[in-house]
């Protein structure tokens, strides 16, 4: 359950760092065969040999998610499916088999959310405050309708009038101004920073007069991408970091959600062949 002694700030300072095994070997009974992957950030193609007799319940759910894929791909309808109706059994194999993706997130609030993608991209896993379920959806439903419930709320108006801020004023106000013009379908607007990369005054301005949101992702799907929202609407800090944790790349995107944490069509499409290659290695 959510814990009131804790804050939102400090919720979305929690560790997003993804399992270094995709999937269990030894839960569910299911041996991984073969994964070719054909881009990074695209579903793997997986297929299972059953160590032990797949449950019924974990192979009806596999038909109901391969629909549901197919479905997003085609009309981008979204689907969720609690799983408290599954047994013992059925439970550990679905584990086994979605495994940990490359996008984790957190969503603060009441309760906080958790969402893990798959190893079939557009498929979440999502916990918290008594939920366990598994969405079908471009992100993670929690982290579309949530993201902006600031954590810590914009200082628009105070934070210019540090002493030794210079460049951040002029950001700020254009973040405002795209923010309230944002219409859904609008192409991305990117503003980079990478020319106030050293200076510590108009960073913190940044950070103060923008706030704090409630959403924090990790991407590994393009090296390793940290993505969290700001306490203005549609407005997102985007950082890319190399393998030494040096950044590398430091922007803010204005967008529904960044690009490289979303599921795409074809990643839909990907999912779905991919859960009826498993399936059909049953028969």
């Amino acid at each position: 359950m959510f814990d009131k002694s804790k804050s939102p700030t400090t919720d979305l300072n929690a560790d997003l760092s993804l399992g270094t095994e995709p999937f269990g070997l030894d839960e569910g009974g299911l041996i991984p065969l073969s994964r070719a992957t054909t881009k990074q950030r695209d579903t793997t193609s997986l297929l299972f040999l059953p160590r032990v007799p797949i449950a019924d319940q974990a192979v009806a759910l596999v038909r109901r998610l391969a629909d549901a894929c197919d479905v997003a791909a085609k009309t981008g309808a979204t689907a969720s499916i609690d799983l408290a109706y599954l047994d013992w059994q059925s439970r550990r194999q679905i584990d086994s088999l979605m495994g940990e993706g490359e996008i984790s997130c957190i969503v603060a609030g009441q309760p906080v959310i958790r969402a893990q993608e798959a190893v079939f991209a557009g498929l979440w896993r999502i916990t918290g405050g008594g939920i366990d379920r598994i969405e079908v959806a471009p992100v993670p439903r929690a982290l579309a309708a949530r993201a902006f419930a600031p954590a810590s709320p914009p200082a628009t108006t105070t934070a210019a009038k540090r002493p030794g801020v210079t460049a951040a004023p002029a950001i700020v106000a254009e973040l405002i101004d795209r923010s309230a013009a944002w219409r859904d379908g609008d192409p991305t607007h990117v503003i980079t920073l990478s020319d106030l990369s050293n200076d510590a005054e108009d960073l913190a301005c940044l950070d103060t007069a923008l706030g704090i949101g409630s959403a924090k992702i990790r991407s590994r799907g393009y090296g390793d991408c940290r993505i969290m929202a700001t306490g203005l609407a549609n407005v997102w800090r985007v950082q890319f970091f190399n393998e030494t944790e040096m950044l590398i790349l430091d922007t803010f995107e204005v967008t529904a959600v960044p690009e490289v944490a979303m599921a795409t069509a074809d990643d839909f499409d990907d999912s779905a062949h991919a859960l009826r290659e498993w399936l059909g290695a049953l028969s």
